[in-house]
């Protein structure tokens, strides 16, 4: 009996181990981070090696059954240049890194990070420039170097395609949650080239916000809200977006140009919709 309760406490805490983030997975992000690509990938196949699910992940092609734990969002890639930004609740910095399907990685010519008033959300975003290939896995690491999230992506301007496939879509209410959701896994099954958001992309008026006076933090918040409940922000591949605004996305139903809030709501959009930068 004592023997086979031995080899039980065994297969568990080998199990425990094997959800732990590897002391090489570990060495070999701190790497990337530091810019010292000296041993990463080996250090990545090594820990794999030792059944460290994160490093598995890391280095094989597989996408769809990755974490994905951040609300992300690619703007359309002009002249091989894309912005990436996540949204998420966790907490901690957040490092967004690139890699191809031979395992070499790039890091981001430029990140920012915004949180709102309560420090429930953040949004973080990094610039990629002069990317060199067409297909690519967008990878992203928490504070303790486990990866969070993975996704595919292809870095080609879809508008210099002859024969590009265009989704068109407004009104993204995330009050309709269980409609979004069979509406965005359509959208993907379609396949489109790039996806032209066209106004009404957040509700800032919607529920408890309805009666209240709108206010620069009720605008980012809801913004946090809607990009963390849709799920188009969590689709396995990254389709290029663009992005106009309308009146909801000021803050109210038929808000114009003289809307007060409106230069907070501008920079509200083109910080979690930004379009392409050249």
């Amino acid at each position: 009996m004592k023997f086979q309760l031995l080899i039980l406490l065994f297969i568990l805490l080998s199990c425990e181990k094997a959800d732990q983030v590897n002391p090489l997975t570990k060495k070999a992000v701190n790497s990337l981070i530091n810019k010292k690509f000296n041993n990463v990938k080996s250090n990545f196949k090594k820990a794999c090696s030792f059944n460290d699910k994160n490093a598995c992940l890391v280095i094989n092609n597989d996408y769809k059954n990755a974490p994905h734990q951040v609300a992300i969002n690619m703007s359309a890639p002009l002249e091989n240049n894309i912005v990436f930004n996540g949204v998420t609740k966790l907490k901690g910095h957040l490092h967004f890194v690139i890699k191809n399907d031979r395992n070499n990685f790039i890091l981001p010519n430029k990140t920012s990070e915004v949180s709102n008033k309560n420090n429930d959300y953040k949004l973080v975003s990094a610039t990629f420039k002069n990317l060199p290939g067409k297909n690519y896995y967008l990878l992203v690491f928490d504070e303790n170097n486990k990866l969070v999230d993975k996704r595919l992506f292809e870095n080609k301007n879809p508008l210099e395609k002859e024969n590009s496939k265009i989704a068109v879509v407004s009104c993204l209410s995330d009050y309709y949650k269980e409609k979004q959701k069979v509406i965005w896994s359509q959208l993907s099954a379609d396949k489109p080239d790039i996806v032209l958001f066209i106004g009404d992309n957040v509700y800032i008026d919607i529920g408890i916000y309805r009666k209240l006076p709108v206010t620069p933090y009720q605008i980012w918040k809801r913004w946090f809200e809607t990009r963390t409940t849709i799920q188009y922000s969590f689709l396995p591949k990254l389709i290029p977006t663009m992005a106009i605004w309308d009146d909801h996305d000021y803050g109210r139903n038929n808000a114009g140009v003289g809307y007060a809030n409106a230069s907070h709501a501008l920079e509200a959009i083109q910080a979690f919709l930004p379009n392409p930068v050249a």
